[in-house]
């Protein structure tokens, strides 16, 4: 009788994890402004890939974690998770002679149906690296999305889901 309690014990451990592996995140394939009026315009208009690099990184860091990720254009969050996530600042100051001094920020809300689970925001400064040579402001930016991609992933992780779809109830 023990070994058919370990062995159901065993099987619901095994069901429990793949419910939660079945779980599947929606990210903006293109990661927008919060309010693009309070991002520098030449930041804007020079560096338009860094929706797309930041969302690439998050889609990436969630899926080396067995998580499965769908970027779309539109988040619906009656389908499943959602990473609301926006760009919420970048500063670009310096050049590549006299040194970099870069910043992004990004405001995440992790949604789940018409409830929102967690919110954080998240920044990170980069100088563009040690002789990192003369490497562009988008550049340097792209280091920091990149980062921050990382840093939203390993958070919406620790955040519980709620119900059947693969968290606590």
């Amino acid at each position: 009788m023990p070994a058919l309690i370990r062995s159901f014990a065993t099987f619901a451990l095994i069901a429990a994890g793949s419910a939660a592996q079945a779980t599947s995140y929606q990210i903006p394939e293109n990661i927008g402004y919060k309010d693009v009026t309070i991002i520098q315009s030449n930041v804007v208009e020079e560096c338009k890939e860094l929706g797309r690099q930041l969302s690439a990184s998050l889609a990436a860091e969630l899926t080396k974690t067995g998580v499965e990720v769908q970027r779309v254009a539109t988040l619906d969050a009656a389908a499943g998770p959602v990473v609301d996530i926006k760009i919420s600042n970048l500063v670009s100051a310096g050049n590549a002679f006299i040194g970099h001094r870069k910043s992004a920020s990004v405001w995440v809300e992790l949604r789940q149906g018409s409830e929102v689970l967690a919110s954080k925001g998240f920044t990170r400064d980069t100088m563009g690296g040690a002789f990192a040579g003369f490497k562009g402001s988008c550049t340097v930016l792209e280091r920091a999305v990149l980062v921050l991609g990382k840093d939203v992933a390993q958070w919406t992780q620790s955040i519980p889901l709620r119900g059947a779809a693969g968290g606590s109830p």
